[in-house]
């Protein structure tokens, strides 16, 4: 019984911070309707927290390039190994194409896998990330941008942190768009 009880009271407590976090955010949204940075900011610091990240980043597709427009430091080193990083061609991302796909990607270990572009594994060895996930943005069936979560030991995300992240990725479109509409409005 006693193990019972941790079990519910700490799927609780996660449940609180997950709507908890979902609340925050839609705060953002509404008092920032002109601005979408504060909503990426929010998003990528509530991520990385609840998903037990590392670093997080969120990029927009423009021109067919991705563009960082947030992210969480890691080290003054390897947050400037990621910004010099940028813009990348989404072709070139290693990821980028299934991204632009609507899928959901993850990276067991980074420092590993011979399947990534090689400039890709130098800036998770200098930010100091192994496993990741990369959730897209999707809007009328196409990518927006992506929003990735890092850690620092090699492995994979769970169904229910993906789940997560498919949430915060839903509520930085929304963001987008409202933007979008607001400033079509004004």
């Amino acid at each position: 019984i006693a193990i019972e009880n941790a079990r519910l009271f700490r799927e609780t407590t996660e449940s609180l911070e997950r709507q908890t976090a979902t609340a925050e955010i839609l705060k953002v949204i509404a008092s920032s309707p002109d601005d979408v940075q504060p909503v990426f900011d929010a998003i990528a610091g509530n991520a990385k927290r609840l998903l037990g990240g590392f670093s997080t980043m969120v990029a927009r597709i423009v021109d067919d390039s991705l563009h960082l427009v947030a992210l969480t430091p890691t080290t003054p080193e390897g947050d400037a190994a990621l910004r010099a990083s940028f813009p990348w061609r989404v072709d070139e991302f290693g990821v980028g194409d299934r991204i632009r796909n609507g899928e959901m990607v993850q990276i067991a270990d980074a420092w590993s896998q011979d399947d990534l572009p090689e400039m890709m594994r130098a800036v998770a060895r200098r930010r100091g990330w192994r496993s990741a996930v990369f959730c897209p943005l999707q809007r009328d069936g196409g990518a927006i941008g992506m929003i990735s979560v890092t850690r620092s030991e090699p492995g994979r995300f769970s169904p229910h942190e993906v789940q997560l992240l498919q949430t915060f990725a839903d509520q930085a479109v929304i963001a987008n768009q409202n933007v979008r509409l607001f400033d079509g409005t004004r």
